[in-house]
């Protein structure tokens, strides 16, 4: 897979048109999450790199062209359910590892999806529900698999990884889940639920077993997305699972007690100097005595905003690094005003989605386009109002008025 020509490793990875051993499967997943985070520390895109792109700086290596990776990835996903049925005890790790990997390998757009969604209709509820009358041991025909062929027996799947399943399978799809997939999901979060000992009905248990899991921002966010980014109708289907009262009593205490249950906003150089430039450039761009918020918890949410201009319902977020496709910046006309931007990845998307499903109004200050630590010269606080739809008659208005 690693050949030194670039024509030849393409042609290779071509060739194959599946793979048997797990080993080698995991292999592959390996090789796609190390050339994401050699992408990521290079800003090289990965999905655009040349043939033998030399990483400079920490881990050394070559990037490798867009074939390979859309074809190791191809390989990888294909294979993945065959893998899975022969070796049914590392399922679950197996998935959830794919998920990770194809997530921090880019947006997502062409990752082959309906393989992983093979693979998670092999894995079984990890345990019983009251009144639902199926258990791990039991499995269960579905719309997508095929009634041929027999679903795997995994080993307990504990809740980060049913957490990250969900969250994972939420920011890759970029739009609305599929049912099956959405229903998939609510079992298997659900059961992991109840395998920890969340039993009570306002939620506190399984809202302390998904924070003590380290998962509580993930389980939020899917559990967001099952609220507002599918139709009603299958909203309403999932709500009659079994499994979705401990699920939406697990979110509701969320939203009682978010603290704990928040992604955390990264800060670095670049970050800090981009808000400092923001910061100068607000104060003259919006009208006088407009609230302004920073560190802005957005309600009933796990995520967290740098800026928010409550008033006009938009938060301004500094991309990190889990927001972003690894690499630099691509588009940069894709708006229509030249300014650069860099990529979204899907963690990005999913936030994205979910505040504006929400009724915010979400804008990302990529540091390439607004300023880094590099910088010196201060935000145009007329390019800033443009940008956020300020009109200037707001602005002047509100200094007469002063």
């Amino acid at each position: 897979l690693l050949g030194s020509s670039g024509h030849a490793t393409a042609g290779t990875v071509a060739g194959i048109s599946a793979l048997r051993r797990g080993e080698d499967l995991d292999d592959l997943v390996a090789i796609l999450s190390r050339w994401a985070a050699w992408s990521s520390s290079s800003g090289l895109p990965l999905a655009g790199a040349a043939v033998g792109s030399v990483v400079s700086g920490g881990a050394a290596g070559s990037l490798p062209p867009t074939k390979l990776v859309s074809h190791t990835e191809l390989l990888v996903a294909t294979s993945l359910p065959g893998i899975m049925r022969r070796e049914p005890v590392a399922a679950a790790r197996r998935l959830s590892a794919t998920v990770q990997a194809f997530l921090a390998g880019g947006p997502g757009n062409a990752t082959p999806l309906v393989p992983l969604q093979q693979g998670l209709h092999l894995l079984s509820s990890p345990s019983s529900v009251a009144g639902s009358g199926l258990s791990a041991a039991e499995p269960q025909q579905n719309s997508t698999s095929s009634s041929s062929v027999p679903e795997a027996a995994p080993a307990t799947l504990g809740l980060p990884t049913a957490a990250d399943l969900a969250f994972g399978f939420c920011a890759l799809s970029g739009g609305p889940l599929p049912l099956d997939v959405a229903a998939r999901l609510c079992r298997l979060t659900g059961g992991a639920l109840v395998v920890s000992g969340s039993s009570d009905s306002d939620g506190a248990e399984a809202a302390e077993a998904a924070i003590g899991a380290g998962r509580a921002a993930e389980l939020w966010a899917y559990g967001l997305s099952m609220r507002h980014l599918i139709s009603p109708s299958a909203r309403a289907t999932l709500r009659m699972m079994p499994e979705a009262s401990i699920l939406e009593a697990c979110l509701a205490h969320f939203e009682r007690r978010p603290q704990r249950a928040r992604f955390a906003l990264a800060q670095d150089s670049d970050v800090a100097a981009t808000l400092a430039r923001l910061r100068a450039g607000l104060a003259d761009a919006i009208p006088a005595g407009e609230a302004i918020e920073e560190r802005f918890a957005v309600p009933a949410s796990p995520y967290i905003a740098d800026i928010a201009l409550p008033g006009r319902g938009m938060l301004l977020v500094v991309p990190r690094k889990a927001h972003r496709a690894p690499g630099g910046v691509d588009d940069p006309a894709g708006s229509g005003d030249g300014l650069r931007r860099g990529a979204l990845g899907g963690r990005g998307r999913l936030l994205e989605a979910v505040v504006e499903s929400m009724g915010w109004q979400l804008r990302w200050m990529w540091p390439e386009e607004w300023g880094s630590e590099a910088s010196e010269e201060p935000v145009d606080p007329q390019v800033l109002k443009v940008f956020l739809g300020i009109g200037s008659n707001e602005t002047s208005t509100s200094q007469d008025a002063a």
